[in-house]
């Protein structure tokens, strides 16, 4: 039992974080919601409902993933924000259905190692 738990939580855990290190978005969308839901466990959550519909700025600022729409405009200009593996740096981005991992979730890293994950 306990081999069968270690293979299921580690495969995935092993999957992501070099797919986050390499930037490579390929290895990321492979994983299905459910295994980045394990691999992601403890990383802060938000919750979007289904009618909101932010710019990145905005959503950047609402998630906490930045403290202010100021540093938020800097990291996305600078390329530290990354969708699902994807860098954004439009500032009149906004995240549409081809963002969400099977329906359920997205993920957004700010920098090399800050994760966050929405769910719907």
């Amino acid at each position: 039992m306990k081999l069968l738990l270690w293979f299921t939580v580690k495969k995935p855990t092993n999957k992501l974080f070099t797919s986050l290190n390499n930037s490579s978005l390929v290895i990321l969308k492979a994983l299905s919601a459910r295994d980045l839901k394990v691999a992601l466990n403890g990383v802060p959550t938000y919750e979007i409902s289904g009618d909101e519909n932010l710019n990145i700025v905005e959503l950047l600022v609402n998630a906490k993933i930045s403290p202010s729409k100021r540093q938020a405009r800097e990291d996305v200009q600078n390329g530290a924000i990354y969708i699902n593996g994807e860098r954004v740096q439009d500032l009149d981005y906004t995240l549409s259905d081809a963002d969400k991992i099977d329906n359920e979730i997205t993920v957004i890293r700010r920098g090399k190692k800050k994760n966050f994950v929405l769910t719907y």
